[in-house]
């Protein structure tokens, strides 16, 4: 565990707390400065990417892929992107979080304010005084995240990013913003060829690096840094239950150069990790075994001594191309040609008891298509699906606390935020909204400490594929079913990197996996063992009409999602559960 701590004088006792609770998450080492102006502490279990700097002036801490050893780059406002920092310097605490993937959350109390790079840190840090914000509730479990920076706790929310400020309440510094990447339109680059150059600077002196595979994507990565001579080591699933395994592992693997690893993942694994899930993430969220099997293959990773980790992430958000995404887009387009009279009647038939019994997740979806399609504007094509809207939440939850904006007007705030219009743009950025890569990433370097770097990411990437034109970085044709990026694929098999067996294969989900089983089967008692810590009573007869297969479900599996995956509203409760409980 690394777990970046800062107060205000007078909470040394809170501090013990956090630093208390990152030790049985797996901290090992404690670096902690006191001074009138407060405290700065870094909890840490080794890796390169938790750091502390001490000068006769100063101490910093921080905490991401870049190092943050000067205190003049916060006084200056120059965080780099996916580091947190702090600083004690001259009786003042400086804190700060840069764009990226790093984030860090504030706790506001009477008597002063603690600031973490990990939520958990905060609830144990204020002890008998943390408590749930069920404030917001109706709109998690309909979409799995929290807005405007929120947490599940009271008083705990996200600080803005980029932004450097005094902990006592002075006013922010200005942040410098990174400098402005400009693209040559009449000159494209080659892709390829870039992808390569990004990975190498990434990397810069590392040698041994670990790969994440899980498709065309990451083994782009793996084969850019093998041509660059690093020393590749991929990671893939092994699940123990045909069906699920990635495809094309074995070529991937080849044209990398790679020594792989396959990552066991069991119903067990998967348990203990749910109940604990607290230390691993910062969010509660509806598919919490993508997250825990990624930070898994992480722990993995770090064990086989690689220097840091790389992803794919980032490539289909930035091509607008991850086809279920395009598919909610477009069928959100196609409802809105059905009269309005029309579309609320099938909510009604929908959410008649004996359909949705028979109907599940199948109902569920139907239902949030047809509610979207009836709002105006960009909240239309916005959020992804509502895994639990009013009618599921009547049948599932005692009670219903007050809340404090209708789910409505915050879809429509929300999307009124995103300047981008285009529908699949629109439908991308309310995916990245919910923050459960971030929230994915975040666990990954907390756990191991190790850097974790993308090529699509890249300020230069997207400089290149925002120069191109729309034909080359956007599928032909309709969003239904458009997985795009053909620009990429082309040059990448001109390039000789990947054989065409891997740039050319289907699309396959990075969150498929036999979960759906698990929840029914195996984890059946780790579920209700969660539920029960929720701050509401549950209606087991509903749980369990939920977890019952269904043949619709089954035909939703094989004749539209991508992901057999559809029991996502349990994985929400559930991880709703491990966090209620840190508080009960």
């Amino acid at each position: 565990m690394h777990v970046l701590i800062a107060a205000t004088p007078g909470l040394e006792t809170e501090v013990d707390r956090a630093l208390d609770w990152a030790a049985p998450a797996g901290a090992t080492r404690v670096d902690r400065v006191r001074s009138d102006g407060g405290t700065v502490a870094l909890a840490s279990s080794g890796g390169s990417m938790a750091r502390v700097t001490r000068k006769p002036d100063a101490t910093v801490v921080s905490l991401g892929v870049h190092a943050v050893g000067d205190v003049a780059a916060l006084l200056d406002g120059r965080i780099p992107g996916g580091t947190v920092a702090a600083a004690m310097t001259g009786g003042r605490v400086l804190v700060g979080a840069g764009a990226g993937n790093q984030r860090l959350f504030r706790a506001t109390t009477d008597r002063g304010t603690l600031v973490s790079s990990h939520v958990g840190a905060l609830v144990a840090a204020l002890g008998a005084g943390a408590a749930l914000d069920r404030s917001y509730e109706d709109f998690l479990l309909g979409f799995g995240f929290l807005p405007d920076g929120r947490t599940p706790f009271a008083g705990i929310r996200a600080m803005a990013r980029p932004a450097v400020e005094e902990l006592d309440g002075g006013a922010s510094l200005p942040v410098v913003p990174p400098p402005a990447t400009a693209a040559d339109a009449s000159t494209p680059p080659d892709l390829a060829e870039l992808v390569c150059e990004i990975v190498d600077e990434q990397a810069g002196a590392m040698r041994r690096v670990g790969v994440l595979l899980g498709g065309f994507d990451s083994a782009l990565v793996a084969a850019a840094l093998h041509r660059t001579g690093r020393e590749v080591h991929t990671f893939t699933f092994d699940f123990a239950e045909p069906g699920y395994v990635q495809r094309n592992v074995d070529a991937a693997v080849a044209a990398a150069g790679a020594t792989h690893h396959w990552v066991r993942f069991t119903p067990e694994i998967m348990g203990d990790a749910l109940r604990s899930l607290p230390d691993r993430l910062n969010q509660p969220g509806p598919q919490p075994h993508y997250q825990i099997q990624t930070i898994v293959a992480g722990e993995h990773a770090r064990d086989a001594g690689v220097e840091a980790i790389f992803t794919g992430d980032g490539c289909d958000a930035l091509f607008a191309s991850y086809p279920t995404v395009n598919t909610r887009a477009a069928a959100t387009g196609g409802l809105q040609r059905v009269p309005a009279a029309v579309r609320r009647s099938g909510i009604g038939v929908l959410s008649v008891e004996p359909v949705d019994r028979r109907l599940g997740h199948v109902a569920r979806v139907g239902r949030s298509a047809l509610r979207a399609s009836l709002l105006d504007g960009p909240a239309s094509r916005h959020l992804p699906t509502q895994y639990l809207d009013e009618v599921a939440l009547d049948r599932l939850r005692g009670d219903a606390p007050p809340q404090a904006e209708p789910v409505e007007g915050i879809r429509r705030r929300l999307a009124d935020d995103c300047a981008e219009t285009e529908p699949g743009r629109l439908a991308h950025d309310g995916n990245a909204r919910t923050g459960q890569s971030q929230s994915k990433v975040e666990g990954l370097v907390a756990r191991t400490g190790l850097g974790v770097y993308s090529p699509f990411t890249d300020p230069r990437f997207r400089a290149a594929i925002a120069a191109l034109p729309t034909h080359l970085r956007r599928p032909s044709g309709g969003l239904l079913g458009a997985e795009g990026k053909p620009v990429l694929p082309d040059a990448v098999e001109r390039s000789g990197l990947l054989p065409p067996a891997v740039i050319h294969q289907r699309k396959q989900a990075p969150t498929e996996a036999p979960v759906d089983l698990w929840y029914a089967g195996p984890l059946r008692s780790t579920v209700y063992e969660l539920l029960a810590d929720l701050p509401f009573e549950v209606n087991t007869e509903y749980v369990e009409q939920v977890l019952r297969p269904k043949r619709a479900e089954d035909l939703y599996r094989r004749r539209v999602a991508l992901s057999r995956h559809v029991l996502q509203a349990v994985g929400l409760l559930a991880s709703y559960g491990a966090f209620a409980r840190l508080v009960r």
